[in-house]
This record gives structure tokens, C-alpha cells and sequence, in this order.
């Protein structure tokens, strides 16, 4: 027995010393950046975010709804041995057959769409390896601290002996997130843009929307306490809505959706125009090609469901003249911001723009009557040979019985 425990007791110790081993081998390092940071369209946004690269990768401001390209270097060194570098190339930390890409997400980390190792020639220079970070878009008008790991972690030794198995290669990522910011009493921003629009109180306040063509305007008078909101307003187009509404009549249809549906702080109802979307219909030689006259067109509000509301009657059409893109359009009194269809034609809720079929028409039918009981079923002998199997039964224990008297 004791030799036994004696045996034990040595595997143990032999197996903490080659975990205690296998410990001692793995290294955790920086991973070599190049310093360069760089948009979706291959632009350096080093100084416009105000990288800084060193024991971590800090940026103090990154608009949401980005991708960043961090570029990464040559020079991931698992071994300080003195003279000697063992380096490690992108190449070859990039390559998923050596090295293991994870993602370790910490503060605010929801803010992160996703963290990937791409492979891009963004500066013209040819195909390098990147950390793409792309970030979720928000309506939030503050900005919000977003903290993150990514590291390589080695599958195996490398027959150079540059590294061992379970090495890591790690770098820390500190960003604040926010949107743009655009001040004062008059904004014109681009469709599609994040951004955020701070009034000023107790001013008169305007955003135009637009970027080759003017697509909608706001004009307030803020209140004496009036807060940022999130500014976005969108022309993509709703399938759906088409799908259900568009489709069935032929309707032409422009979609205004304000991102998150803000409140205003006004002291009294905005005015929100919505610029007429036929108002430039002209081909090269300067004819008019679309003609769609305003008082066929009608206009929608989208309510959080997805059913559209008819607004028509409350709009109000001005002429360039009395708006502030000098274009027609049609006017509303809003408290907040919805998402708004303007089609060229009756989209016809009663039916939803789908023609219902007639109902069908049940009658009463009186039920058939219960089928009468048949003949019992004819006797198989399965039941025969269970009945003689327990008179049998029953002799054998009571023959045991007298046999047990008589002795």
C-alpha cells in the first residue's frame, strides 16, 4: 500500500512540475504596431483621432459606426536574449495555421461590432495585414470609454525557437466613442451622417439635410434648457414597406427616417419640411421627364410596428419661396422625429396594399351517426395457452404445498 501511494505521490509531483514547466516556457508580449491607423477609404485618421500608440493603443475621440484599420508591424518579439532578435512578422502572426486571433472584450464592449484580422492594401502600397475594429452606430449624445484586448496566441512551437506553444502576443485598446458634434444655430448635414446637433437656447435653430439634392429641414426655437439629440436622417429604402404597400399600386416611394426618432426642445412645435423629391426630374436637354403633381402625392408616418399612418391632410405644401432650400415641399408641426414615406400615389391602407381574399363560407352539417359495434374478433389461442399456463402454476404450488405437509 505504501509503495503504491509512493507511486502516486511521484506522478503528481512529476505532473505539477511539468505544468510548473510548461508555465515558465509561455511569454506574453506586446504585439508590434507600425504606428498608422488608418478609415475605410485608406485615409490616415492618426491625427484625426489622436492616436497614440505605446504600452496600449489610446484614441480620444472615434465616431461610432466606424471601421479603423490598425496596421500591424514586423517587430512581435517573444525572446530578449540580449543581442540577438527573434522576430516575428505579420505574416507569419497572421497566419491562422501559427497563431491563434481572440478577441477579450471588457468596458462598454456592446459598442463593438466586431474585431478582425484582415488583409487589405489600404495605402496603396500593397496587401498588408490590419486589426479592423468596427464599431456599432449609437444615438447616444455622450461619449462612452471603450476598452478591449486583442492578442495571438501560438499553436505550437516555432522550429526556429522564436517561440513556444501557448506564447502571446497582446495589445490593449483604450477609444472613446462618440458621434460628431455639430454647434450653433444652423447645421447642414449630409443624409446618412452620425451625427449629433447641440442648439443653442433660446435661439431659433436649423438643420438642413441634404448633400447633392436638399432632402428635408428643421426649424425650431429652442427652450431655455434644450438638450443635443442625435441628428441622423436616413434615405434608405424600407423592402418591406415596398414590398407590402409600393408593389401592389406601382407607387414610387421616398423614404425619411430620423434615426432613433429624437424629441425636440422647443417652446413650441418644430416645423419639419420634407422637400419634394420630383422637384429636379429634368433629362439632358432640361424636359421634364417625371411629372408627379403634389396634390396626388401622400405621405406616411411609420409607427414603431411597421403600419404606416396617413399624414397628407395635416401637411402642408409651400412653395420654394417660403422654405429654406428654395425648393417646394411639404410642411408638418412636429414635437419629434419619425420615419416618413412620401409616395406618389394613394398606397391604399384599408387592405394594407394587399387585396384580401373573400372569406369562405362555412355551413352546419349535421354529424354521421356513430358506427355500430362489429362482431367480438374470433379467438387466437394466445389467451388459451396464458390460462393454462397458470392452472399449471397453480398445481405445481399446491402439489409443493402437500409435499412440504407430509415431510
Amino acid at each position: 500500500m505504501k509503495k503504491m501511494l509512493a507511486v502516486l505521490m511521484a506522478a503528481v509531483l512529476a505532473g505539477s512540475f511539468a505544468g510548473v514547466c510548461a508555465l515558465a516556457y509561455s511569454i506574453t508580449t506586446d504585439t508590434h504596431l507600425t504606428g498608422e491607423a488608418y478609415d475605410a477609404d485608406g485615409d490616415s485618421v492618426v491625427g484625426d483621432y489622436n492616436f497614440a500608440f505605446g504600452d496600449k493603443v489610446s484614441a480620444d475621440f472615434v465616431p461610432a459606426g466606424k471601421k479603423i484599420y490598425i496596421e500591424i508591424g514586423d517587430g512581435t518579439n517573444f525572446l530578449n536574449d540580449g543581442d540577438t532578435t527573434h522576430n516575428v512578422s505579420a505574416d507569419e502572426l497572421a497566419d491562422s495555421g501559427e497563431f491563434n486571433f481572440r478577441l477579450d472584450r471588457d468596458k462598454n464592449g456592446s459598442l463593438l461590432d466586431s474585431v478582425k484580422l484582415v488583409t487589405k492594401n489600404l495605402d496603396g502600397s500593397g496587401r498588408k495585414n490590419y486589426i479592423e475594429i468596427k464599431l456599432k452606430e449609437t444615438t447616444r449624445t455622450e461619449e462612452r470609454k471603450v476598452t478591449f484586448d486583442v492578442y495571438f496566441k501560438a499553436r505550437h512551437a516555432d522550429d526556429g525557437d522564436r517561440w513556444e506553444s501557448g506564447d502571446i502576443a497582446n495589445t490593449r485598446f483604450e477609444l472613446w466613442v462618440d458621434n460628431p458634434v455639430e454647434d450653433g444655430d444652423y447645421a447642414d448635414i449630409e443624409a446618412g451622417q452620425n451625427v449629433v446637433f447641440n442648439p443653442i437656447s433660446n435661439e431659433r435653430n436649423t438643420i438642413s439635410w441634404g448633400a447633392d439634392d436638399d432632402v428635408a429641414c428643421l426649424e425650431f426655437e429652442a427652450d431655455d434648457d434644450s438638450r443635443k439629440f442625435y441628428a441622423k436622417l436616413s434615405t434608405k429604402i424600407d423592402r418591406d414597406i415596398y414590398e407590402e404597400y409600393g408593389d401592389p399600386v406601382n407607387a414610387e416611394l421616398f423614404f425619411r427616417t430620423f434615426v432613433g426618432s429624437p424629441s425636440i426642445d422647443s417652446t413650441s412645435r418644430a416645423t419639419l419640411t420634407l422637400y419634394n423629391p420630383w422637384n429636379d426630374c429634368y433629362d439632358w436637354y432640361g424636359s421634364r421627364y417625371r411629372d408627379v403633381r403634389p396634390r396626388d402625392v401622400h405621405i406616411y408616418l411609420v409607427d414603431s410596428d411597421g403600419y404606416l399612418e396617413d399624414l397628407t391632410d395635416r401637411m402642408t405644401y409651400a412653395d420654394e419661396d417660403d422654405t429654406e432650400a428654395g425648393i417646394d415641399g411639404w410642411k408638418i408641426r412636429v414635437r419629434s422625429l419619425g420615419t416618413y414615406v412620401i409616395s406618389d400615389r394613394d398606397l391604399e391602407l384599408d387592405w394594407g396594399g394587399i387585396e384580401e381574399a373573400p372569406p369562405i363560407e362555412k355551413t352546419e352539417e349535421t354529424p354521421p351517426p356513430a358506427p355500430k359495434p362489429g362482431p367480438a374478433p374470433a379467438p387466437t389461442g394466445s389467451h388459451d395457452a396464458v390460462g393454462v399456463s397458470v392452472m399449471l402454476a397453480a398445481a405445481s404450488a399446491t402439489a409443493f404445498a402437500l409435499t412440504r405437509k407430509r415431510r
